[in-house]
């Protein structure tokens, strides 16, 4: 899978999270949105499913998966 954290033009109306068929969404705060997806699923296709809910994202970054960065880290020092 792939997480990717969403900075949107509007906050998100309501308190829900936006649903995105066969996509894991989480609001991190109202201008906020963190995605995922399964490998096989395109980005594109995360902008087609936010477009039908008129949500439009100014910036996207791929979230950095905290565990395979910690071992990383540690492998390259050594420990």
């Amino acid at each position: 899978t792939q997480t990717f954290i969403l900075d949107l033009t509007a906050p998100l109306n309501g308190d829900a999270d936006p649903v995105l068929p066969g996509m894991n969404t989480k609001r991190i705060d109202e201008h906020c949105l963190e995605v995922t997806i399964s490998s096989g699923h395109e980005v594109n296709r995360v902008f087609a499913e936010l477009d039908k809910l008129d949500i439009k994202v100014a910036s996207m970054r791929n979230q950095t998966n905290r565990l395979e960065h910690l071992f990383l880290s540690r492998l390259a020092r050594g420990t």
